[in-house]
Parts: C-alpha cells; sequence; structure tokens
C-alpha cells in the first residue's frame, strides 16, 4: 500500500502525454527538486517510463501509471459529485 501527497498526484494527473522532466516542472509549479524525487518514486513503483532520446529524458505513465491516474480522476469527480453526502451530520 502506498500514500500519495497532493502534490504527487497532481504530477501523476498532469503526466497525460510523454514530457520532458523540465516541462513538468514548468507546468506543475512543484519545485524542481521534488519534481525529481517524485519521479524517481513513480519509477520504484513501476508508474512511469523514462525514454532517453539524446541528451533528454522523457516521461510518461505506463499502463498501471495510466490505470492510477484514470482512479484518481474517477475518485475525484465522485467525492465533487457528492460532496454535500459527506460532513454533514444525521439526526
Amino acid at each position: 500500500m502506498f500514500v500519495l501527497t497532493k502534490n504527487q498526484v497532481k504530477l501523476l494527473k498532469l503526466l497525460n502525454k510523454k514530457m520532458r522532466i523540465v516541462d513538468i516542472y514548468l507546468e506543475s509549479k512543484i519545485p524542481y527538486a521534488h519534481v525529481l524525487k517524485f519521479i524517481n518514486k513513480f519509477e520504484k513503483m513501476g508508474l512511469i517510463t523514462i525514454e532517453r532520446i539524446g541528451n533528454q529524458k522523457y516521461i510518461s505513465l505506463n499502463e498501471r501509471g495510466l490505470k492510477l491516474r484514470e482512479l484518481i480522476i474517477e475518485i475525484e469527480k465522485y467525492l465533487k459529485n457528492n460532496k454535500n453526502n459527506y460532513g454533514s451530520k444525521k439526526p
């Protein structure tokens, strides 16, 4: 079992295409060091593929990462649609 932070979820949702690390950093507005740390964690978890083209590294979600991304998006939609049902006290 693993727990993802808010920024890690943000990064997973952003990776819907092959991206360079610097582009991930610029689009996510997450500190560069954190982006590198998250990418290393995602690689260890088996969620991403790293491809080297020339002197650039391109990051993309593999099948497992795409499935996790889809599940996160579904959960967020579910919670958004049912937010009125949470937090209310029953008599």
